[in-house]
């Protein structure tokens, strides 16, 4: 039986939802890799899956998953989804993610800068306080690992209300931390020039790792709901004028990512845009960042005019 769900916290306590209620029954065993990978699996876009005790527990959570819409009906960007598809790979493969992702993807581009847990010298979080938004006191969770000197390569992120202590070299996600680090919907650290290597991947043809024909079929159109436009994994050039890749061509595909990073390929042009910034540093407010990505893309394409 399906139940609306509340789906994606913007803030810490603050949540909206993404459905209408249903009584409508689901099939998970119909669920592909094809909906997953368009978010048209029905699964919700997001659960505090970080509020459980331990990572085996979140994991039981997040295969045992409620569906907030029927199986292809609805585009709902899912972590959810994403996060199955991570623990696919890892049992497809018989390998840990990030050993999969490091064999498959990683090391055949050369991309040496770019990993999961990219701070390897760990310690238990301290037993420090946080102010949770909306004045509620919360402590960090004990369980989690925390860096003592993390790399000055590496930007801090958000302060974490969960874990006590600003971030640097730990993945910002609150599911992702508390699926150690490695998962499949968030966690990877890169530089620029790593980044724009897998776009230029793509633009190229996708050599060494895919086809030509896996491409043209990872890019086309798979799935629509209103402005919202997604290939196999990729989002897709929107008519939205609001939308970060609509200064682009009509045949671009892009990625973003919630601490403010994004990815863009637009092939008319032969243009690969990386934008790696942080703008959680203060706090989760989506709207300059849409903004920043949107003028600095409009920017890019007059610089080519």
């Amino acid at each position: 039986e399906l139940r609306l769900r509340r789906v994606r916290e913007l803030r810490p306590g603050q949540e909206i939802a993404v459905a209408s209620p249903t009584n409508e029954a689901v099939d998970a065993g119909q669920v592909t890799f094809r909906h997953l990978l368009t978010h048209t699996s029905g699964l919700p876009a997001w659960n505090p899956f970080y509020r459980l005790e331990s990572r085996a527990a979140a994991l039981r959570a997040v295969l045992s998953s409620p569906f907030s819409c029927p199986t292809g009906t609805r585009v709902v960007y899912s972590d959810v989804g994403f996060i199955l598809l991570g623990e696919a790979i890892a049992r497809l493969t018989g390998r840990p993610l990030d050993a999969a992702v490091r064999e498959m993807v990683l090391d055949p581009l050369g991309l040496s800068d770019t990993h999961y847990r990219p701070i390897s010298e760990q310690q238990e979080c301290r037993g420090a306080e946080a102010q949770r938004g909306g004045g509620e006191t919360i402590s960090p969770s004990p369980l989690l690992p925390r860096s003592p000197a993390p790399s000055s390569r590496i930007a801090p992120t958000e302060l974490c209300a969960w874990r006590g202590h600003r971030l640097r070299g730990e993945v910002h996600d609150e599911n992702g931390a508390r699926l150690g680090g490695v998962a499949g919907h968030a966690g990877l650290f890169g530089r620029a020039a790593d980044v724009a290597a897998l776009g230029q991947m793509y633009l190229a043809g996708g050599a060494p790792l895919l086809r030509a024909g896996t491409v043209a079929e990872m890019t086309r159109l798979q799935a629509e709901d209103g402005p919202v436009r997604r290939g196999l994994g990729w989002q897709l050039w929107s008519p939205d004028p609001e939308s970060s890749g609509h200064p682009f061509n009509e045949r671009a595909y892009g990625h973003t990512g919630f601490t403010g990073t994004s990815l863009w390929v637009d092939p008319t042009r032969e243009l690969v845009a990386v934008l790696l910034t942080n703008r959680v540093y203060y706090g989760r407010d989506p709207e300059g960042i849409r903004d920043f990505r949107l003028r600095l893309h409009s920017a890019v394409i007059d610089a080519l005019i």
